[in-house]
């Protein structure tokens, strides 16, 4: 432990790092044993994962001894990379974080589907973070666990959390509500299409012609009937239906403006957070005018982010 105290005290005698440490580790390689590649064994499945550890913070000690509050990440199919960012910043404030690829997308085994990928992996992960591996192993408290996710990993992290009432708080960055965009599609045709063409286009690329897809559906399944799977699962994840499970719980909406302005009424902020302070919710919402990839202002959004985890005392 002792060079991570010295590169900490190197690191606070450069210009401004006395006020914004943080900013001083952002292009800092972290330590091999603070960030863990991870094959975790999900229902019999290999999932490639990252475990942020807390307590080999380069920059700051952890948040009181002993056991440390828990992030989970939860991606868009196709990625969210700029959740490993955050990731890194919460480490250095005293927080594990955990990143995974659900199981069919990206260095994943197995194939994609909503049900046994969105569902089954955040389900069985989420309770084996309280199971007595993880404190004595990543030393997880599991009454301090929060959800973090981004556009339908944003939406599968509140029906997540709705599903799950020990988990203490969620974050849903411009989220797309997936239960509405089933209930959408079974209803309207030119919507199903869009919906179909849309994951056909943004999930299934490949960097380099002849790669293995980011997100690989079960053989036979094309888009069009994942779509299906999302319409005849529609109520398991629609936000709206399900707030109630998540009244007097802090919940955090970050929306952005194309999204607002975009056609899909599933990704509008207001009748999820609108079903949700009805519902009894602790909620903050806030619009940024960035892309949902939130590529550009990162920074920014960590900030809200952090903000927002110590003023709902999501760590404790």
């Amino acid at each position: 432990m002792l060079r991570y105290g010295i590169l900490a005290f190197a690191l606070l005698q450069l210009p401004g790092c006395r006020h914004d440490p943080e900013a001083c580790c952002e292009d800092l390689p972290m330590a091999g044993d603070t960030v863990t590649a991870q094959l975790l064994d999900v229902g019999g499945a290999s999932v490639q994962g990252k475990v942020f550890r807390a307590q080999d913070s380069v920059m700051y000690p952890p948040a009181g001894s002993g056991l440390h509050p828990t992030a989970v990440f939860l991606h868009n199919p196709p990625s969210s990379l700029f959740m490993e960012f955050i990731a890194q910043r919460l480490r250095l404030r005293g927080w594990n974080a955990i990143t995974f690829y659900y199981r069919g997308t990206w260095e994943s085994l197995g194939s994609f589907s909503l049900v046994t990928s969105m569902r089954t992996d955040i389900d069985w992960l989420v309770p084996n973070l309280r199971a007595e591996w993880a404190a004595s192993s990543w030393e997880v408290a599991a009454n301090r666990i929060t959800l973090i996710g981004n556009l339908w990993g944003g939406g599968a992290a509140l029906a997540a959390a709705a599903r799950d009432p020990a988990v203490r708080c969620v974050a849903a960055l411009a989220p797309v509500n997936i239960g509405a965009v089933g209930r959408l599609a079974g209803q309207r045709t030119g919507y199903r299409d869009t919906t179909a063409l849309a994951v056909s286009l943004d999930w299934l690329r490949t960097a380099n012609p002849g790669d293995i897809p980011n997100v690989r559906f079960p053989a036979g399944t094309t888009p069009e009937l994942f779509v299906q799977e999302v319409i005849a699962r529609a109520a398991e994840f629609d936000v709206t239906l399900l707030a109630p499970l998540l009244a007097g719980r802090p919940v955090l909406l970050v929306g952005t403006t194309p999204q607002e302005l975009n056609w899909d009424s599933a990704a509008h902020l207001t009748p999820m957070r609108d079903a949700l302070v009805k519902a009894g919710a602790r909620v903050t919402d806030t619009i940024m005018n960035v892309r949902p990839d939130f590529s550009t202002q990162r920074t920014e959004l960590t900030e809200i982010l952090k903000d927002w985890l110590l003023r709902e005392h999501c760590g404790g």
